[in-house]
Parts: structure tokens; sequence; C-alpha cells
């Protein structure tokens, strides 16, 4: 057996289409530990169903040193990787994003955003969550992106929770109409 708790980092998983969950199961049968975000999609007045948040992607920790044994998992297409070396996912990323798809709160997939300004919810489910704050014509958002995929997931809140940081400036925050 793999020892598959030495030297864990998260990294990307490339699937194939429908495949999140199937190969999810499939790694964690393997003894390692994934994770693939869903979001709640309308389906009819009756009943929702979940979709993948990251549609073709898998989050897992492994040790890069056994790829071999992620790359012939069924369907698994290949590790997100840049130069021919596996890119790591920052673990802080992975955390927030479990933050948000465990709070009651409501989320959804948005633009990856390169501007704007972080800052740390101060009250609410989310307290202390950090991220990319959005002001938009229907509320406010904040941004929790996963840099490595340049995805992102937009979480609603209260302009009341949020709280600037010192070095972040009044004027730096990101004015945009949200669709």
């Amino acid at each position: 057996m793999l020892d598959v708790t030495v030297d864990r980092c998260w990294l990307a998983l490339r699937v194939k289409a429908c495949w999140e969950r199937p190969a999810q199961k499939i790694l964690e049968a393997m003894g390692y530990e994934c994770f693939s975000p869903l979001q709640s999609a309308a389906e009819s007045k009756k009943r929702t169903c979940s979709a993948p948040l990251f549609p073709g992607y898998v989050f897992c920790k492994f040790n890069c040193a056994i790829k071999w044994h992620i790359n012939t998992t069924p369907g698994v297409l290949y590790i997100v990787n840049f130069g021919g070396s596996p890119a790591v996912v920052d673990e802080g990323e992975i955390d927030r994003l479990r933050l948000v798809v465990n709070a009651d709160a409501k989320y959804s997939p948005a633009p990856y955003l390169t501007a704007g300004s972080t800052v740390v919810l101060r009250a609410g489910p989310l307290r202390g969550l950090e991220g990319i704050f959005l002001r938009c014509s229907d509320g406010q958002r904040l941004i929790i992106s996963i840099t490595l995929l340049q995805r992102s997931v937009a979480v609603e809140v209260d302009r009341e929770w949020v709280d600037l940081p010192r070095e972040i400036r009044p004027y730096g925050i990101v004015s945009q109409k949200c669709v």
C-alpha cells in the first residue's frame, strides 16, 4: 500500500466531463483526501440538483512523487501543471472555499478577478473569511478564488459584515455590474 500521507499538497485534477464525483469517490477509496465543491442548481419547482462548482476539476491532496498512481485513476485526465511540474493549490484557498460551501450562505460561480480589494468579514456566519469585495447593483459579494484554476466563487454578504484591512484604502473597492 502506498503511503499517501507523506509530503502531501493540494493539486487540481482535470477530469472527464461528469466524472467529478466518480473520480473523487475512487480517489477517496484509495485513501486520498479530495474536495469537489457543489452548487445547487434549480431543476424544477419541486426538485433541486447539485452541479460541480468547478466543472471538470477535482482537488486532491497527495504526494507529487506518486502522481503516476493518480494519473491512472479512472476519469482523471491529468494533473494541472505548469512547465511540466504539478501546480500546487494554496491550502488557504481550499480552506476558505470549504468554509463558504459549508456555511448557510448563497454562493455561485464568478468570473476570476485580478483587481479588487481584499477584505475580511468581521461578522456573520463567514466571520474571519478573507476575499475580494465587489459592490454590485443588486448587493454585495465576496469573491473566493482558486488562483491556480483562475476560477472564483461569489458569496452574498451584508455590507455591515465587511471590514477593510488597514492597508486597504476605501477607493480600492471594485464596483461592477454583476450578471
